[in-house]
């Protein structure tokens, strides 16, 4: 088991540890919860509906990651900077801003630095996975339309 720790950008170490992992364990709560979402969040009501008119649970919806109560704040704080993203001019899709993510964490978090930089890491995760999942959207479309 090895106990994973954090390092401050300016090279010290982070005040609090993170609690020990086995090893290869990761934390992905938010990134899987968001890829769900982004599959299928849509239909997650005609998921249950599906589930409880038929008697079975369809696979998506028993795939539906928890997200903990401790990373609902996150989750909320993601979708509400994910309209301050630059579009470019060709429908490209930019990462959020680091103003945007300051800004919003000076109105509604605490002051504490080692807070914002969990916040931003954690944001910046989840970040990641959304442009991952536009690019590949994108990249289905013109697999599509090549054919």
């Amino acid at each position: 088991m090895r106990v994973a720790s954090r390092r401050r950008r300016d090279g010290f170490p982070a005040r609090r540890q993170c609690a020990a992992l086995p090893d290869g364990a990761r934390r992905k709560k938010l990134t899987q919860a968001l890829r769900w979402a982004l599959q299928w969040g849509d239909q997650a009501e005609w998921l249950a509906q599906v589930a409880e008119e038929h008697g079975f649970t369809p696979k998506a919806l028993r795939d539906r990651p928890d997200l903990p109560e401790h990373l609902e704040s996150v989750w909320r704080a993601f979708w509400s900077l994910t309209g301050d993203r630059q579009l470019g001019a060709y429908g490209g899709c930019g990462r959020i801003p680091f103003v945007a993510m300051d800004r919003y964490a000076e109105r509604f978090r605490s002051g504490d630095i080692d807070d914002f930089e969990r916040f931003e890491t954690l944001i910046r995760r989840m970040d990641e996975a959304y442009l991952g999942w536009v690019e590949e959207q994108h990249e289905d479309e013109k697999r599509k339309k090549d054919r």
